[in-house]
């Protein structure tokens, strides 16, 4: 600046004394010039200064009584430039990545997790502050249900609030009620704080059903459609995969229970999209059996065209994904549960229902794994009473995140108990206690709950491995993460 200002102040001096022979005054001239430039204020704290135009925009400079043409003027050096003139530091862009829900007995709220920089250098806003819907605002809302499950990846809920079972946006925009359990015949007078030991509600995989099950009574089975608001009946129990002979795709074989009558259709075959058919004939060869009492341990992805699960039967203990048609891709030997290399017995305690060791990101690009960790990506050791009295270190599972394309992991919770462990000061890395995972829609982000060594939910960035706590002490039980595109 000291050098611009120098050479200026040269060339209006030179002007003054030019116009003050030829016998102008300079007063005027300065005068005129004075008064066509705009009344200029000094900025103010929350003021923004106005960009300068570049250099080679600006005007020839003139002054009274001396001529100077671009040709005739020095340079500055760019180099000097650089020296006098200001440094400006881009400002980061601020980027919205959707908003996190969650659920506890108590509340219902979100996260609006906000974040600066790009995808290769992104750093989270760990001072996010959660919203609560409270009791005083939504006495009949979620935030008051005592069971309550999110839908796959249609930005939906289904929750029960004393005798009443709702589904909602997870938002709660446009709650509808689905069923009034006036006489309490699905969850008995005095129990409603425990409704999951009588009933068990589950969305089918497109997420256009929601199924309601009675643990007691299986003829109170009900199936309700998001679409046309109907609530019927439902005697049959989806259990099995098969290829259907109608569509040749992958469909869900749905025997009769052995309560229902017997006019009743032996089979009930729910197809991807939302086709029901009964049969009382079905000779097709199952594609995957569930496990003993019903549960189911495979994923679909989000438009239907994937389907992520551990095979019982394979020595390998892969990963298996199949397409819509049936074709099957083996993934990372050893990661299945069912390994028969790792803890006799673990597979009984680990997959209880509604507890499926998948989750696809929305666009499938991304597939999240709890299983057996690979050689390159172990998994962290776990200290349990239960499996070990003697507190010894004993192997065990964890999440790891998959690149769909490629079959190579890009993230596994190993990564996720080194850098709690830097943040935490601890030196041992253990098991950090995941009892509760949400990706983000484009498979950027994952959030987790932990459990060890204290409650916490955390956010993970997948392409720096960035770990970012937005919360402690809070033990949600349920999360999901909604699109900002929806």
């Amino acid at each position: 600046m000291n050098i611009g200002y120098r050479y200026l102040s040269s060339l209006v001096l030179a002007g003054l004394w030019l116009s003050f022979v030829s016998g102008c005054q300079p007063s005027e001239q300065l005068a005129t010039i004075e008064t066509n430039q705009p009344n200029t204020l000094l900025p103010t704290a929350t003021s923004t200064l106005p960009s300068s135009p570049p250099l080679s925009n600006l005007a020839t400079p003139t002054f009274p009584g001396l001529l100077v043409s671009k040709s005739e003027m020095t340079p500055i050096p760019s180099a000097a430039l650089a020296q006098v003139s200001e440094t400006q530091t881009p400002e980061l862009e601020t980027r919205a990545i959707g908003k996190l829900f969650f659920y506890r007995y108590e509340y219902y709220g979100w996260f609006d997790l906000v974040g600066q920089g790009n995808d290769q250098d992104f750093t989270l806003d760990a001072s996010n502050e959660y919203h609560r819907y409270s009791s005083s605002e939504l006495i009949a809302g979620p935030g008051q249900s005592t069971y309550l499950v999110f839908s796959h990846y249609s930005n939906q809920m289904a929750f029960w609030k004393g005798t009443e079972l709702w589904i909602s946006d997870v938002t709660y925009y446009s709650p509808q009620q689905v069923l009034i359990d006036g006489d309490s015949r699905y969850v008995p007078t005095g129990e409603q704080l425990s409704p999951s030991e009588y009933i068990n509600l589950k969305w089918s995989p497109d997420d256009l059903y929601l199924f309601i099950y009675h643990n007691r009574e299986p003829l109170l089975n009900l199936f309700y459609n998001v679409h046309t608001g109907q609530l019927q009946p439902w005697y049959w129990q989806c259990n099995t995969l098969i290829l259907s002979p109608r569509s040749g795709r992958l469909a869900s074989l749905c025997p009769k229970i052995p309560e229902a009558a017997v006019q009743e259709a032996d089979y009930a075959v729910l197809e991807w999209g939302g086709e029901i058919w009964f049969t009382d004939v079905m000779s097709t060869e199952p594609f995957l059996n569930s496990l003993p009492n019903d549960i189911v341990f495979w994923q679909w992805s989000a438009d239907g065209e994937w389907v992520a699960y551990f095979d019982p039967t394979d020595p390998e203990g892969y990963v298996m994904i199949a397409s819509a048609n049936g074709t099957v891709r083996k993934l990372l030997p050893g990661i299945s549960l069912f390994s028969d290399s790792k803890i006799e017995g673990y597979q009984q305690y680990e997959l209880a229902d509604n507890e499926v060791p998948f989750l696809w990101s929305r666009d499938a690009s991304l597939l999240l794994v709890e299983g057996w960790g690979q050689q390159n990506h172990p998994c962290p050791s776990i200290v349990s009473e239960t499996f070990s009295p003697t507190q010894e270190m004993l192997d065990w599972s964890c999440w790891q995140a998959i690149e769909v394309a490629s079959g190579n992991i890009i993230w596994s919770e190993g990564s996720l108990a080194e850098a709690l462990s830097m943040e935490d000061d601890t030196e041992t890395l253990t098991s950090m206690g995941i009892n509760n995972v949400a990706i983000d829609p484009n498979g950027q982000f994952l959030a987790l709950r932990t459990s060890h060594p204290e409650a916490r939910v955390v956010i993970v960035h997948l392409t720096t491995g960035q770990v970012t706590t937005i919360s402690r002490f809070d033990r949600f039980r349920e999360m999901y993460w909604e699109s900002l595109t929806d």
